[in-house]
């Protein structure tokens, strides 16, 4: 029976998550540093910009972590402050052997995710204009945003109309559009509302390429993701979804090359981010941890134990 469960012990505590990223940043770099020419490790690609704000302005590695229940968060977490507007951080995404980017026709599928954990500053907006501040794009290298068409999966923020709230009791909504093109739309998670400073919540954002690659019929989808952990989320219960609008579409192609981050003076407050995850399915992105090793082998060998208690007593007699 020992040797047993040496053995079950070893196969419970060689088990690990199967869902696997193509990109992921704990953002595990120096406090202080800038983001942009810092290296992912898990990709080896560097974070650029396209623009030139003033150093102190740009987008910043702070010390502590965002907490998301079920997520081990590494290293410190990600500031974005709200000026100068436009201020941008972008990296380009791992690619497949033999493909430039993610299409409709890719070999990992017709949709790219993210998930990352976000918590508002206490300078939050307080009017009802709304901005976004990350998403897929387009452009994979330090050239330009000024395509609107070059964007997918934008992720927005507002103050929420319904929530009534002022000063702490504010509360916010996130949302998600196609693009930033002409007749785009915003579809927001009105049904999770969260305040600044108190709650920490978990985004998972998904762009899906629909009909023929590079066809630019208006027919892709965005959908979006907000709860507590990932563990409270469900893949078929998204949200908010997105169809109307253009499709991420660029110099005849309709494609995905990178994630970025970006600042908006609409906002007079901070975001602090954590634990960027991308990926091409949602399991990718939220993973749910598997159950503890070790309270698997209690659970397992606690009824042997309780079995062999009972035959103990039985033979000796008590």
């Amino acid at each position: 029976m020992k040797r047993i469960l040496v053995a079950l012990a070893a196969a419970l505590t060689s088990s690990t998550a199967s869902a696997a990223v193509i990109l992921y940043d704990g953002f595990d770099y120096v406090a202080g540093s800038n983001l942009v020419g810092q290296t992912n490790p898990s990709s080896g690609n560097n974070w650029v910009t396209t623009t030139s704000p003033a150093q102190s302005a740009q987008h910043k590695i702070t010390a502590g972590n965002v907490a998301v229940p079920g997520l081990s968060a590494v290293g410190g977490s990600l500031v974005i402050p709200p000026t100068p507007n436009g201020t941008i951080s972008r990296i380009a995404l791992p690619l497949q052997s033999g493909e430039t980017a993610y299409t409709a026709s890719s070999v990992t599928g017709p949709s790219v995710y993210f998930s990352l954990a976000l918590k508002l500053g206490s300078a939050a907006p307080t009017t009802g204009a709304d901005y976004f501040f990350a998403g897929f794009h387009w452009n994979g290298d330090t050239g330009g945003m000024s395509v609107a068409t070059g964007y997918a999966a934008q992720l927005h923020l507002r103050p929420s109309p319904t929530s009534g709230g002022t000063g702490a009791d504010q509360e916010y909504e996130l949302g998600i559009s196609k693009n930033n093109g002409s007749g785009f739309s915003i579809a927001w998670a009105d049904g999770v509302k969260f305040k600044a400073d108190s709650d920490t919540i978990f985004v998972v954002g998904q762009y899906q390429f629909v009909g023929a690659p590079n066809s630019n019929t208006g027919d892709d989808i965005a959908r979006l993701w907000v709860g507590s952990s990932p563990a409270s989320l469900s893949a078929a219960s998204p949200a908010a979804v997105s169809t109307t609008g253009p499709d991420v579409f660029a110099s005849s192609l309709g494609a995905i090359r990178s994630f970025y981050f970006r600042s908006d003076s609409t906002v007079s407050g901070t975001l602090a981010i954590d634990e960027l995850r991308v990926g091409t399915s949602f399991a990718d992105v939220a993973p749910v941890p598997e159950p503890c090793a070790i309270s698997l082998l209690l659970a397992c060998f606690g009824p042997w134990r309780l079995c062999s208690r009972k035959v103990m007593r039985h033979t000796s007699g008590h």
